[in-house]
């Protein structure tokens, strides 16, 4: 690696140097403007779906008023609001045919295979519901059956606006869209309500079932609109607020409250089914202009977040090419501030070298690494002037010694012989040596070296496995923590539940202490039928007997027993339903029992994982804290590894040089030894 980076120009190498640099900013950037694209994209295909989803409910909403009406056609067995149900439906069919358009403009299967598939369900629930209509003209079908098909249907439209929240990331939006499905759902509740009510009214009467189910949904629908108060901002809510202060509220809850009184009072007053409905229909045409409201300040959100999503991304994308071009730049200058006087210089020493001295260094006052090549190349510039002038004082005096010294070299030659010779020879000994000792201790060097480096990798390895270990063990504790507050709660909730059920099996056996009183008031009042009805014969009897003075007290006496008959008759009924009632109830008690028998046994068993949690959190905590010790150990055993191993390594690198300065000496002294030689012989000669 080495070699090929010295065989490359500083150009190249200051570029390679940044190359990773610049490919990590690339990198980089590929990934944030990959995100930005990606939220760019979900914002574009959630403008969709909401318009989608003002389409939805603008369907929900007709639905919902072919329901009420069909409602009270069925309460009052086809005899009212049999045009205006016709002229609904006209209606429906057209913001259902909305709808189909809106889904055509959209690509479904490119968002969410599961979306498609919802979207084809409650397709095929809007063909069902069109081909149910002649049911509900002949009146051959259960209103409830009928009520019911335009609930699942709306139900799942309304479900396709509660998906929309999986198609954005963004916190704001994502609580915008649950505001506006908790109200969507509560206009539901209402619609609902408007229908369960319609068809009571219109029959004059409200079944139990039919009963129950209207304080269903309305305590479905307070809990809907409480919910989305908390969700919505303060305009929402405030238009909310003011839907329901408004005086069509009032009368419907008005209206409402009859409702639930007729199980008390028995009457519905003068409310009829038309009234309600008309009532009802404002109220909820009301919410529909504030769910109105909600859909188009969702899609401002959407249209602006999409806005600022795709501004961003441009941003990001003009920044990071700027920053690009910017780093290109600062590399090219740099290079070209390195290499530019670098090559100056080298040229200048090149002109040196030829001999040409008489040239002028430019850079010497930099104080960078070019400054001091530059200064170390006019240093070479001097040192060749005074060589010049040294060569020129030295021939001279060359030429005044030649004879003097020709005499002392005969002389010295002689003593040079006997006294230099045998001294570069032991030199030369001393020399190989100390070469094969030096030779000896690099081999055991870098075997030290090499055993020191397998150590310091294994105790390196050894180490991080340690550490893997330890932090496994800390998001063990961590777990095992978590997992102690879960069950804590579990008990707390378990204890709750006991306590809870407990007092519901109370009242379940007073309701049924109170059934048995009702039966025996009922079994009084059928005794004192029997009694009227057989006082109603005598009268009769005594009425034959008076002959035509006793005609009118015998038309009197008709009556009274066929009073006593239908007082005997309501009684049995009422036994029959007070017995189902007592029956019911005691199943109740029975499942309540066994109800409170397994909460208890999951009460114990919670304690008992509690218990097993405390022994293993610490028995976690023993083990985090040994293994924490291991891995100071080892990264001490690191550290050692490591300063041998550099020890090593500098012995290896000493005896290197010990041996290329042997070798250099040893060339030397053999140099020396020929010189000596040859000197010897020309000083003879």
């Amino acid at each position: 690696m080495i070699p090929t980076l010295s065989n490359l120009r500083i150009g190249w190498r200051v570029t390679l140097a940044m190359l990773p640099l610049a490919l990590g900013l690339v990198w980089v950037s590929a990934q944030s403007l990959q995100e930005r694209h990606t939220v760019t994209r979900q914002t574009e295909d959630l403008i969709q779906l909401v318009g989608l989803a003002v389409k939805t409910s603008g369907a929900v909403h007709e639905m919902q008023r072919e329901r009420g009406a069909t409602a009270l056609f069925l309460g009052s067995k086809g005899t009212k609001f049999g045009p205006e149900l016709a002229e609904q439906r006209k209606v429906t069919d057209n913001a259902l045919r909305i709808f189909e358009g809106a889904v055509k403009g959209i690509d479904a299967q490119r968002l969410d295979g599961d979306f498609a598939k919802a979207i084809g369900q409650a397709q095929d629930l809007a063909k069902q519901l069109a081909s149910g209509r002649g049911a509900v003209d002949s009146q051959s079908g259960a209103a409830g059956s009928a009520i019911g098909a335009y609930t699942r249907t709306i139900s799942q439209f309304i479900a396709l606006i509660g998906r929309l929240g999986s198609f954005t990331d963004d916190g704001k939006t994502t609580n915008a869209i649950a505001a506006y499905f908790t109200f969507v759902v509560g206009k539901e509740r209402a619609g609902q309500e408007r229908a369960v009510a319609a068809g009571g009214f219109a029959a004059g009467k409200f079944e139990p079932a039919q009963y129950r189910r209207l304080v269903e949904v309305v305590a479905e629908q307070n809990l809907s609109f409480a919910t989305f108060q908390n969700q919505a901002s303060a305009a929402q809510a405030g238009l909310l607020r003011q839907a329901e202060d408004s005086q069509t509220a009032k009368d419907v809850l008005a209206m409402r409250q009859i409702a639930v009184g007729s199980l008390e009072s028995g009457n519905l007053g003068s409310v009829s089914g038309e009234a309600w409905f008309q009532a009802a229909t404002k109220r909820i045409d009301l919410m529909k202009e504030v769910e109105d409201k909600i859909a188009g300040d969702l899609s401002a959100l959407t249209s602006q977040v999409h806005e600022s999503s795709n501004q961003t991304f441009m941003t990001l994308a003009a920044l990071l090419g700027l920053l690009l071009a910017v780093t290109l730049v600062v590399v090219i200058v740099m290079v070209r501030s390195i290499t530019t006087p670098v090559g100056r210089l080298v040229g200048v020493m090149g002109r040196l070298a030829g001999g040409e001295v008489e040239i002028e260094i430019h850079g010497t006052k930099r104080q960078d690494e070019v400054g001091d090549m530059a200064r170390a190349t006019q240093v070479f510039k001097e040192n060749a002037l005074a060589k010049i002038r040294l060569e020129s004082e030295q021939a001279e005096t060359k030429r005044r010694s030649d004879a003097e010294r020709r005499q002392a070299m005969l002389a010295m030659a002689d003593n040079f012989e006997s006294s230099v010779k045998v001294a570069v020879e032991t030199v030369a000994v001393a020399v190989g040596d100390i070469r094969g000792i030096s030779q000896n201790t690099a081999k055991r060097s870098e075997v030290s070296g090499s055993s020191s480096l397998m150590v310091g990798e294994a105790a390196l390895s050894t180490s991080e496995r340690v550490e893997a270990v330890s932090a496994a063990t800390q998001e063990m504790t961590a777990s095992v923590n978590e997992i102690a507050q879960q069950v804590q709660r579990s008990t707390q909730v378990a204890g709750q539940a006991v306590t809870t059920i407990s007092s519901t099996d109370q009242q379940m056996r007073d309701l049924s202490e109170a059934a048995k009183q009702i039966g025996t008031v009922v079994q009084l009042i059928t005794d004192i039928a029997s009694q009227t009805n057989l006082l109603a014969l005598n009268a009769t009897i005594e009425a034959a007997r008076a002959g035509e003075a006793g005609k009118g007290f015998a038309v009197v006496a008709g009556e009274v027993k066929n009073l006593a008959n239908q007082t005997a008759k309501a009684t049995e009924e009422i036994g029959r339903q007070v017995a189902q009632v007592q029956a019911a109830t005691d199943e109740a008690v029975s499942q309540i029992d066994e109800v409170t028998r397994v909460i208890r046994e999951i009460d114990a068993i919670s304690t008992s994982i509690a218990s097993a949690i405390q022994e293993q959190e610490a028995a976690t905590r023993e083990i985090a804290r040994n293994i924490e010790e291991v891995a100071n150990e080892a990264n001490r055993v690191s550290d050692g590894v490591a300063s041998v191993t550099q020890s090593s390594a500098s012995a290896c690198s000493g005896s290197v040089r010990v041996i290329w300065s042997t070798e250099k000496l040893a060339g030397t002294v053999q140099a020396l030894q020929k010189e000596v030689m040859g000197f010897l012989d020309r000083v003879r000669a």
